[in-house]
């Protein structure tokens, strides 16, 4: 299983423009990938893209230029990465990928055989207060 963090910022760093939106993206990256390889998860698995250059502990984001960015729901714009990640091929039919938003963290390993998408092609959490679909943790192969 691949574990896949995007972030994508109009000003190409961690430093958000938007008022409106904490400035903590930086940091946690930083902790999802310390987070990551403290429970287990190899280098190599651990896939973090962004529009600008970042290395933390060993993990060098990969960096994803033209992706559209989402003004008004600047979150929504990892959709879009993920679009280019199979439109470029990088996503491959037939492995296991769990994205999850840099504020959705591991908490116990995970082994690949728990997650069973069955005859589905993805699963999504909801919200837990209501039934709306949340992008925050995807799984999918």
């Amino acid at each position: 299983m691949k574990n896949i963090l995007i972030y994508i910022s109009p000003n190409k760093s961690f430093d958000n423009p938007r008022p409106d939106l904490i400035n903590d993206a930086g940091v946690s990256a930083k902790v999802q990938i310390e987070n990551s390889l403290e429970l287990g998860w190899a280098k190599e698995d651990i896939w973090l893209f962004t529009n600008f250059e970042f290395e933390h502990c060993g993990i060098r984001a990969r960096v994803l230029d033209n992706v559209a960015f989402f003004e008004r729901k600047p979150q929504a714009s990892k959709i879009n990465a993920l679009i280019k990640l199979f439109e470029n091929g990088v996503i491959k039919s037939g492995e296991l990928y769990w994205f999850h938003d840099l504020d959705a963290f591991q908490i116990c390993t995970i082994a690949d055989l728990e997650i069973d998408l069955g005859t589905s092609d993805m699963a999504l959490t909801d919200y837990g207060v209501n039934s709306r679909w949340s992008t925050g943790v995807i799984y999918f192969n």
